[in-house]
């Protein structure tokens, strides 16, 4: 019997889904034994306590290692995230290896180091000729240097001032390591970008051009020269609405032009490649009429990890695994349904204990993200995007759950504009 360990550092109730599926399908299947090494919020859920062993969130390397070891698995899995965790669990990889000689599924530490810092990957994506935004970097070092001698460091703000003013706005002000769009603001006015980054001086920033078009992401799995291509997602949101991604509809399975299409898997294929990536990682990309931009590499599974295989009908941690360990072909064809990622204000409790036995719910979560934030979010299946939209809509009218207004929004947007 093969032993898997997983690493995994926030909310384990977000990976629910895909952690249930592998556990009633691959794992019981292949015979494998697996464990969850986990130092997020406190575990509710009951079926997996005897899989979990917890670490400390501030645990040295050396004695995460130690304590995996002893458990003497076959394989480590990452499905950390945000990128602090991605960047913990590729220094882990590195130490395994050398002072155990214990495989993990992870990418290298200067790629994720590069792929969790948004200028660093704006620039290597620009100096590989790779489409992307036009983008410039703010210094916290140089700010608070203003802040201190401003009659020296005062052509600092003047070389900001000017670049951003031939930028086309809207303008992006990301935080430089950030995840999940947490601090993300956008502006129109050259004076508010420069008030903002004058009064929020205690770290960098990456100040980019909005690029029109539909954005996508897409999960890319990658065991040395295979790669598999999860669907394609499409990731909505109202112009001036709340950028954190998990506050949006999300579906699947996109069918975009075909010609762009093979241009950003083989890309992505190249990009692989040169950073020498294994494992998962998610791109998000902007289409446009004629082409596609890419606007972030994240160096881990992502937020909508669940949303992909249940689109594909293949479990992106089954996967890895597989792809590693067991070697067996998995072929399964892609859902003829959509599939929709929606979060919800409320789900009553009754609705909550006995929605699977409906077919066109897949699942139901109560979720604290990375951030504090509390959220009900849930897959939905349905022929079409309008059946779906439909049957929440009457769900609703039964007082079985509450629809924010935003996602109302976003449907009618999707649907007739």
């Amino acid at each position: 019997m093969k032993k898997i360990a997983f690493i995994r550092s926030i909310d384990i109730k977000q990976a629910e889904p895909t952690i249930s599926q592998l556990k009633n399908d691959f794992i019981k299947n292949n015979k494998i034994d697996f464990k969850i090494y986990y130092s997020g919020n406190k575990l509710d859920d009951p079926s997996l306590s005897e899989n979990i062993e917890t670490f400390d969130k501030n645990i040295k390397i050396e004695e995460l290692a130690y304590k995996i070891f002893k458990w003497k698995p076959d394989l480590v899995v990452s499905i950390s995230l945000p990128d602090n965790n991605a960047v913990r669990d590729a220094v882990l990889k590195e130490y395994l290896y050398k002072k155990y000689n214990i495989k993990m599924v992870m990418h290298p530490i200067k790629s994720t180091l590069l792929l969790g810092n948004k200028w660093d990957t704006n620039f290597w994506l620009r100096s590989m000729n790779f489409n992307t935004s036009n983008a410039i970097h703010i210094s916290s070092e140089m700010i608070n240097n203003l802040h201190n001698n401003y009659e020296d460091y005062k052509y600092y703000f003047d070389a900001i001032s000017t670049s951003i003013s031939n930028m086309k706005k809207p303008l992006f002000v990301k935080p430089l390591r950030n995840s999940m769009s947490i601090g993300v603001k956008v502006f129109n006015d050259d004076k508010d970008i420069i008030d903002y980054i004058y009064k929020n001086k205690d770290q960098d920033y990456i100040i980019e051009e909005k690029i029109n078009g539909q954005l996508y992401g897409m999960e890319a799995l990658i065991k040395n020269k295979n790669i598999f291509f999860q669907p394609l997602v499409k990731k909505c949101s109202l112009e001036g609405g709340a950028l954190m991604p998990f506050g949006h509809l999300r579906y699947g399975n996109i069918v975009i032009d075909n010609d762009i299409y093979n241009k950003i898997t083989k890309q992505i294929t190249e990009i692989t490649k040169k950073l020498k990536l294994q494992g998962s990682v998610e791109f998000e990309f902007i289409v446009e009429k004629k082409g596609f931009k890419f606007v972030e590499i994240n160096p881990r599974i992502s937020g909508m990890t669940n949303l992909s295989s249940s689109i594909s009908n293949i479990n992106t941690f089954s996967w890895l695994i597989n792809s590693n360990i067991t070697k067996k072909n998995i072929n399964k064809k892609i859902n003829d349904f959509i599939i929709a990622e929606i979060p919800l204000d409320s789900v009553s409790e009754n609705f909550y204990k006995n929605y699977k036995k409906l077919k066109k719910v897949i699942s139901i979560q109560n979720v604290t993200y990375h951030n504090g934030e509390k959220s009900w979010k849930a897959l939905f299946k349905g022929k079409s995007l309008e059946k779906i939209y439909l049957y929440i809509n009457n769900l609703q009218k039964k007082g079985d759950i509450k629809i924010p207004l935003n996602i109302k929004k976003e449907f009618e947007k999707e649907l007739f504009f």
